[in-house]
């Protein structure tokens, strides 16, 4: 199984309604997130990986393994614009 998943960090907005802009832009790098994954090819889990000291499942999109490459949430994130995080996670059934 893998998620994937763009956050924002805690910004100050001066918008009229700061929660239907920051849905916005989440759904805005969501699909940015799913594009960018989509061109690599399908999804998979193939083996395990050190992530942060710790065994994870590692996770590829097409053949580029996302496990401690972070060009693409990189991307995604300065995309995004002040304050967009983007993150992959994959769930381990261990």
């Amino acid at each position: 199984m893998f998620v994937l998943s763009v956050g924002l960090l805690a910004t100050p907005v001066l918008v009229p309604s700061v929660g239907n802009a920051q849905d916005a832009r989440v759904t805005k790098s969501m699909a940015a997130l799913k594009d960018q994954t989509t061109k690599l090819g399908a999804p998979k889990i193939d083996g395990i990986d050190e992530v942060a000291g710790r065994d994870a499942p590692a996770l590829y999109f097409g053949s580029t393994k996302m496990n401690n490459n972070f060009s693409v949430v990189d991307a995604v994130a300065e995309e995004g614009g002040r304050g967009t995080a983007a993150t992959l996670f994959v769930k381990s059934w261990r």
